[in-house]
């Protein structure tokens, strides 16, 4: 795994997820316009990354940063909105306290759903 000098870090999803792999695609102009890489989980550099059993690696998407921070979750997406020049207001907005909970609520509702919305998930 080498690190470009511009990329912030790599955008972790389940690659055998259909709605995740439609999600990330709707998601790349924003990703890339932010320096962000995207990789599934099942890569082999990848899993080697993480100490996690099965059920909670592909759970949820990561966000793994060049400064080898790592986020997960509804925090993912809180992380590349609030760095986005015009999608920043709500990536701050989302991450006040009540808006917060509600994102979170909201992310874990979808995650744990994801497999009804068109396709094949291993998460079920």
């Amino acid at each position: 795994m080498s690190v470009q000098p511009t990329t912030r870090g790599w955008v972790l999803y389940d690659g055998d997820c259909s709605f995740c792999e439609s999600l990330i695609t709707r998601l790349l102009p924003i990703l890339v316009r932010n320096h962000y890489a995207v990789a599934k989980l099942q890569e082999s550099w990848v899993r080697e990354q993480f100490t996690l059993d099965d059920n909670e690696y592909y759970r949820d998407i990561r966000l793994l940063l060049a400064n080898d921070e790592r986020l997960a979750g509804a925090d993912v997406y809180l992380r590349v909105l609030r760095e986005d020049r015009l999608l920043s207001p709500f990536g701050y907005l989302l991450s006040l306290p009540l808006f917060y909970q509600l994102t979170k609520a909201i992310y874990r509702w979808v995650a744990n759903n994801r497999h009804r919305f068109g396709g094949t998930c291993a998460v079920k």
